[in-house]
């Protein structure tokens, strides 16, 4: 929202840059944020949208909101732009991968081209790009009582049609208006385009919603300034009713202990782990907290436990299922919780 407003108001970007930061802190793909707010003057205006010092000074200032996870970096990994993802787990064939080397360090993009064939590469890219719809639709979709989230989602959709016929009528009357819309539709473009890309080639990796995290406040924004334009064209009086039903809304829902939110983009990963996270409940309800439990190889949703009970990752290094039981001896521990995906 930042950024579109800067488009009238261009002292908005010095909020936009440090929000941006602020994203990628919270998750990776806020990277993408900072690649829009430059492809979009680029496209709008040519090169002289990119001289503006004030588009630069929102890069300056998107890395300062994102300098603490800069330090980091640079202090960990001796390159505060390293990113292990982009520099090896994208190149893994399965998240598998990640354990049959030390972290998986031995795949790069190199040796993912050197093994693999033209053929094997556009069906990876293809069978990613026909499921990230799924993908999206889970981290967009809402949490809400009974049969009241599909009709939300019809009337939400034919609102937005409506509004967006309401601006495309209006570029000659209100084409400040219809602009600003438009600013906003050209950075949703420049993010939505590369990170469904990515995505496309990340998805036989992993495919969890939580991933599209700093772009969901963006579709969620865009899609309610549409069916806000729609719902005010079909009825001008909701302009003044319409705050006060949506006040009475969150009263009732309040009152009655149920609420229509976003669903939580993490939920894919906990009922994934529900089984692993139940059997460490069980376990640190029964054990010290000096009991050393060995746990691994992989994410077993288990860093919720650390400090409740000693946890021992399995390292990598262990490669053959006969240097277990002499590791397991070494650590001096009772349990052990493994993969079963690993196992087998």
């Amino acid at each position: 929202a930042a950024w579109t407003i800067g488009f009238r108001s261009p002292r908005w970007w010095w909020l936009a840059g440090p929000l941006a930061g602020l994203a990628y802190m919270a998750k990776g793909t806020g990277q993408f944020l900072l690649l829009g707010f430059l492809v979009v003057p680029l496209l709008r205006y040519g090169w002289r949208g990119l001289m503006s010092r004030r588009v630069w000074g929102l890069v300056g200032l998107y890395f300062v909101g994102a300098s603490p996870l800069l330090i980091e970096k640079t202090i960990t990994d001796h390159n505060p732009f390293y990113d292990e993802n982009s520099v090896h787990r994208m190149w893994y064939d399965s998240w598998d991968d990640r354990y049959a080397t030390t972290s998986g360090s031995d795949v790069t993009m190199r040796t993912y081209f050197a093994t693999h064939t033209p053929s094997q590469v556009i069906e990876r890219v293809a069978d990613g790009v026909s499921s990230v719809p799924r993908m999206w639709l889970a981290a967009l979709r809402l949490d809400a009582p009974g049969a009241l989230q599909g009709m939300m989602l019809v009337a939400a959709l034919a609102l937005a049609l409506v509004g967006a016929g309401s601006l495309q009528r209006q570029r000659g009357r209100d084409a400040e208006r219809a602009s600003v819309f438009g600013d906003a539709l050209w950075t949703f473009g420049a993010l939505f385009v590369p990170t469904y890309l990515f995505f496309g080639w990340f998805m036989p990796v992993t495919a969890s919603p939580r991933f599209e995290l700093p772009l969901v406040p963006i579709v969620y924004l865009l899609a309610a300034a549409l069916v806000w334009e729609g719902l005010t064209h079909l009825v001008p009086l909701a302009a003044t009713v319409a705050p006060l039903v949506a006040l009475a809304v969150v009263v009732v829902a309040l009152a009655r202990g149920e609420w229509v939110a976003p669903g939580m983009v993490a939920a894919s990963d906990l009922g994934r782990n529900a089984p692993s996270v139940a059997v460490f409940n069980y376990l640190t309800h029964n054990e010290t907290l000096d009991e050393k439990i060995i746990s691994g190889p992989g994410n077993l949703g288990q860093w919720p436990f650390y400090g409740l009970v000693s946890l021992e990752p399995i390292p990598n290094s262990l490669t053959e299922w006969g240097d277990v039981p002499g590791f397991i001896q070494e650590q001096r521990a009772r349990h052990v919780v493994l993969s079963v995906r690993m196992v087998e």
